[in-house]
């Protein structure tokens, strides 16, 4: 924040309560999702299923080798660089900044993802199939 201060085109903001949460992500020019390097298997972040509701493109700044990395440029549905790489990171700002073709199809393949991937139905059977495992692999009295 130090580092941004007296910037016009950065703002950090107080978490918001739920029901904003939509409009803010709206109201942004690009969603950034940054994973600490050394994160590989952890778990997909939970604000990428919003992100690809947003209507905004998103760059990632991942681990090459990482879950969400895979994900996402097996869908092309962000722009991705290396975490912990700050030149990488402006450079690739700049790219959507610049390019509007690229930014309209990181929102497209991000609103498929979303669509395909992260949907109430999906996650319903995903939920259903979790719980079936479980009951299966129970050991039987």
């Amino acid at each position: 924040e130090q580092q941004a201060a007296g910037l016009d085109n950065v703002r950090f903001l107080d978490l918001v309560p739920d029901e904003d949460y939509p409009v803010v992500l709206a109201a942004a020019d690009v969603l950034l999702l940054h994973e600490r390097p050394g994160v590989i298997e952890m778990a997909l972040p939970s604000k990428l299923t919003s992100y690809t509701t947003a209507s905004r493109p998103i760059v990632a700044a991942v681990a090459s080798n990482s879950l969400t990395e895979s994900l996402l440029s097996s869908r092309n549905a962000a722009l991705v660089v290396p975490n912990g790489d700050p030149a990488a990171l402006v450079d690739g700002l700049l790219r959507v900044r610049n390019d509007h073709a690229l930014r309209a199809r990181l929102v497209d393949a991000a609103r498929v993802l979303g669509q395909e991937k992260f949907s109430e139905r999906d996650g319903l059977h995903y939920f259903v199939g979790f719980a079936k495992a479980l009951a299966d692999s129970r050991p039987r009295r």
